[in-house]
């Protein structure tokens, strides 16, 4: 019996954190700037902010804001 119970508690930990974030962002909504989300047919979807970077004055400070706008696909700066 405990490790069924186990098993449930390890499967329910994830909608448990997705409920307190919730939670958290619907006490908090009336805080927040109307421009950090993106309304998605009466859905709001926060934002993410990386940067503002729009020109780059050489190839280095561009490659630099690619790190920074992509960890995932191109890792740590060398």
């Amino acid at each position: 019996m405990g490790i069924f119970g186990l098993i449930y508690f390890v499967n329910k930990i994830p909608y448990e954190v997705e409920r307190m974030t919730r939670w958290d962002r619907m006490e908090n909504l009336k805080d927040m700037p109307a421009h950090h989300f993106n309304n998605r047919g009466g859905v709001l979807i926060k934002k993410k902010f990386i940067g503002f970077e729009k020109y780059h004055k050489n190839t280095d400070e561009m490659m630099d804001w690619y790190y920074k706008a992509y960890p995932s696909i191109l890792g740590s700066p060398p």
